[in-house]
Parts: structure tokens; C-alpha cells; sequence
């Protein structure tokens, strides 16, 4: 999963609500910063990494463009539909309350069914 985020401080943001998921547990994640290869990727000890060997998870937080590999889901948080979104089989947009938020999200719903993408939506 690649959760993107328009600016480093949203990415912040998610990073530590993942920390603080539940009280007595977290989402494993890391940082993607976008640039070079998997030494820009935040990595944290634990117990399970042998070595030098960077920390696997399943879930990474970035602001670029495009993650190291292709995500079976991208779940955009940002104002903008990601280029490179129907290289991925799944995509979930976010869309916030506000009247800014939800224009946002009306262009993007556009944009998506402009490209033929099949839509489902969810009120929550």
C-alpha cells in the first residue's frame, strides 16, 4: 500500500497517526522520501530484520510521485490524481469535508471517469 500525501507535513501527519493507530498498537509503515533507492526509505530496528537488511513492511507514506514499486493499492490523499495511478489495480480516494476538500475531490472524480475508470463510492 502507498498512502500519498501532497506535502511532507500531511505525510508527517499520517506517519504519526499510524504510530498512534490504537492505543496499545501501531501500522507497521515507513517513509518514502522518492529519491535513489531503498536507503531513502525510513527503517527502524526490529527484531525480525536480520543484519543489514532493510525493514519490509507493507505500507509506505510519501509525497512523490511514484513509489519504489508498484502498489496493489494506492490510497491518495492529495488534491491531484497521481499520473501513473492505472498501473495500480486498486486506488482509494479520500475525500475531506470541506467545500475546498470536496471540490478537490469532484475534479478528481471527473478526471477518473474522463479515463474510463469504473467508480464505486463510499459514504462514511
Amino acid at each position: 500500500m502507498y498512502i500519498l500525501a501532497d506535502t511532507d507535513e500531511d505525510a508527517t501527519r499520517m506517519d504519526d497517526l499510524l504510530w498512534t493507530f490504537e492505543q496499545d498498537s501501531f501500522v507497521p509503515h515507513e517513509r518514502w522520501h522518492g529519491v535513489g533507492d531503498s536507503n531513502t526509505i525510513d527503517e527502524a530496528p526490529d527484531s525480525e530484520t536480520a543484519g543489514d537488511a532493510p525493514l519490509m513492511t507493507r505500507v509506505l507514506i510519501g509525497t512523490t510521485t511514484q513509489p519504489p514499486a508498484l502498489p496493489e493499492l494506492l490510497i491518495n490523499l492529495g488534491a491531484a490524481v497521481p499520473e501513473w495511478f492505472a498501473q495500480c489495480p486498486r486506488v482509494a480516494e479520500i475525500v475531506g469535508a470541506t467545500p475546498h476538500c470536496k471540490a478537490a475531490g469532484r475534479q478528481r472524480y471527473r478526471a477518473y471517469r474522463e479515463q474510463g475508470v469504473p467508480l464505486r463510492t463510499h459514504e462514511v
